[in-house]
Formats: structure tokens, sequence, C-alpha cells
């Protein structure tokens, strides 16, 4: 390839925008959204998800432009089935909302949520997905839908569920996993199957939006995220690890937001104050 640049490992012609450190290809735009729509697609797979099935894409709190990519590669993914895909835009992003709309997909239909209570400004990681994850739930039952689809990648399950172990006994290990059953609706990790450094490239290539999160996500433990940082062996090595730790410990089920709890309600739910969570499409 001329100028020294080169090519990608998977197709051979064009030229390589992106270094998977995890397996030292050399991928293209194109090849990096492909390997995308393949994890997402082995995802729905074990999800069991149907050709007419319907998704729900939630604009989340923490991760908003990871949230549009999830959907922009779900949408990809189900182009050949009579799938519907919705895509939620809570109200709290609402001076956002042109530059959210424009990036979703145009398969999709978006929809506006007014969820209360808001996000809370900072939060743990843990807590930022049960809160989107709850208010989804309600909204994705308001539709009929079958699926959420929350954008979790693969380093991110893997600082979750270590956090999880030192901080709160294993209760948030349910954020971790790659499938999620809430009683006939099912939340899934869209991005399960690949490091969150490959989804932050493709972020970067497709031009989603930079969205600023409504709530701040942080690991309560130090050194969690520098114990994985740079470490392909360990975060590909995590799923196993997660689903036997969450097999071998069955908690009791939050009613507000389907994660473990030690009780009806979880602690995270109860510090964010949804036990009186209210979900109304617009």
């Amino acid at each position: 390839m001329s100028g020294g640049v080169a090519a990608c490992s998977v197709c051979g012609i064009r030229p390589a925008k992106y270094y998977r450190a995890s397996s030292g290809e050399r991928l293209c735009e194109r090849c990096l959204f492909g390997l995308l729509e393949r994890a997402v697609a082995r995802v729905l797979g074990k999800a069991e998800a149907k050709e007419n099935s319907s998704f729900v894409v939630p604009i989340t709190s923490y991760s908003p432009s990871r949230s549009l990519l999830a959907a922009r590669v779900l949408a990809q993914v189900e182009r050949r089935f009579k799938s519907r895909i919705y895509v939620l835009v809570p109200t709290f992003y609402k001076g956002l909302g042109e530059d959210i709309l424009k990036g979703a997909p145009q398969a999709a239909k978006a929809l506006w949520a007014e969820v209360t209570p808001p996000p809370p400004p900072e939060a743990k990681l843990i807590a930022c997905i049960r809160y989107d994850r709850a208010w989804a739930a309600a909204a994705a039952r308001l539709l009929g839908a079958d699926f959420i689809v929350m954008p979790t990648a693969r380093t991110s399950s893997t600082i979750i569920a270590l956090d999880s172990l030192m901080s709160d006994g294993g209760l948030g290990l349910t954020e971790a996993a790659e499938l999620l059953d809430l009683g006939g609706l099912r939340s899934v990790n869209a991005f399960f199957y690949v490091e969150d450094e490959a989804v932050a490239a493709m972020e970067f290539l497709e031009g989603v939006a930079e969205i600023s999160p409504a709530c701040r996500a942080y690991v309560s433990v130090k050194g969690v995220y520098e114990s994985v940082a740079g470490r392909p062996e360990i975060d590909h090595s995590s799923a196993d690890v997660i689903e036997g730790l969450l097999s071998a410990a069955p908690y009791k089920r939050c009613r507000v937001c389907g994660g473990a709890s030690d009780g009806e309600v979880c602690s995270y739910c109860k510090l964010m104050r949804l036990e009186g969570l209210q979900v109304r499409l617009l």
C-alpha cells in the first residue's frame, strides 16, 4: 500500500485504521464495523432473538455516544429481519436532542422518554447501569419490546466484575453478565465480546457525536481499572469466570432494576430513590 500505510489484515485491500492489540490485527473501518456486527449478532443469538423481535436501545446516562453506536450496529445486524428498533432518548438530554436524533439509525424509531427521578450527576458505574436498565425496562414493557440493548463492552464487564467482588460482595456481577433475564424481557450487553478500545475506535471512525454523559460513572475501588487496562489476556478470559460466579451465587432480584439484591429493592436503587421510578413515553 502506497505511502507506507498498512493494509487491513482481514480484507487486505483497504488501509488499516485501527490496531487491535488483543489479536495483532490491523483493521480498516469496514472490517472493524464488521467485527462489532458479528459480536452483536453472537450476543443476540445466545439471547434467542427472533427475526421479528423488538429492541429498545436507551441513550444511557453514563455512555450516550456508545449507546448511539450500539443502535447503529444493531440496525445493521437486524436489517434482513422484520425486527423493530426503538431508540429511547430520555428527557434529561433534552438540550442535546437534535444531535442524538441525527445520530440514530434511520431504521429505528426514536422516542422521547420522560424519566423521574433524573440520574445522579455522579455515581458508581454499577449504579449507572442499574438506573438506565430500570427506566429502559419500564419503557420496553410499555412498548411490548423483547430486548433492551445496553452498550457495555468486554473490558467494562471485567472491571465491573472486579469492582463488585471488591466492594459489594458480588451483587453487581449481574451488570457484567452478557444476558440478564428480567422476567420475559431480556437485557443484553451489546459489545460483550469486544474490548472497549475497539468500540471506542469505531465511535471515532463512525463520527458518532460526542455527547457528555448526564451521569459521570466511576469505579469505586482504586486501581481496578489499571489492573485490566492493556491486559487483553485478562479481558478475554473473564466471560466464563463471570458466568461461573453468577451461577454460584443465586441472589434475589431487585424489583426495580432486575439486578442481584439482598432484598426486594437493591441498595443501588434505594440510594438513587428509584422505588418510585416513573417513565412516560412522549
